[in-house]
């Protein structure tokens, strides 16, 4: 589950939160993990939103590799040398 907390500050962090029951020696615990996930969020949209430039752009791009190995291309280099990505 992903949640919204504001802390002290006035900041608002991203967390997401998970909840499950633990079994021991016949004993059930609730157990509770909170992980700060803002900054890979604002990453993942910073991602996304060039990843959608970058799908208009009206030029061939393509990316390489430290092994001169292609990592990726945009539409228009798909169409202009006609590859898949296969």
């Amino acid at each position: 589950m992903s949640v919204q907390h504001r802390l002290a500050s006035g900041e608002i962090r991203d967390l997401d939160v998970r909840l499950a029951n633990l079994t021991e020696a016949n004993q059930t615990f609730n157990v509770a993990t909170i992980q700060d996930v803002t900054e890979s969020n604002k990453r993942a949209r910073l991602i996304s939103s060039q990843a959608a430039l970058l799908a208009q752009v009206q030029n061939g791009i393509i990316t390489i590799g430290f092994t001169n190995t292609i990592l990726s291309w945009n539409n228009y280099a798909q169409e202009l040398y006609q590859w898949t990505p296969e």
